[in-house]
């Protein structure tokens, strides 16, 4: 199995490589295509994440506080719908 870094940092060097064993280079651009949308979804999922913890803590801090949280909860139920209309490009 080939580490995805290298194919990362040295394309070229994997599609030469296919090449020599008779097969088709243009997977390697088929597999970094994937890969810079599964990383571009996973930071929006990463970022999602984050901010529902910070929501988490500001209603923890509101409602010590005895503050209305209705506007943070709604924030909240919000995040999950977000999360399931993004997909891996």
């Amino acid at each position: 199995m080939i580490d995805i870094k290298l194919i990362r940092e040295n394309p070229e060097l994997v599609r030469e490589s296919l090449r020599r064993r008779l097969k088709d280079g243009r997977q390697v651009d088929s597999l970094l295509e994937l890969d810079a949308g599964w990383r571009e979804f996973k930071k929006q999922a990463d970022e999602l994440r984050a901010r529902r913890n910070e929501i988490s803590e500001k209603i923890n801090e509101a409602k010590k506080r005895k503050q209305n949280v209705e506007g943070l909860l709604r924030e909240a139920r919000n995040i999950p719908v977000k999360f399931r209309k993004k997909k891996p490009s």
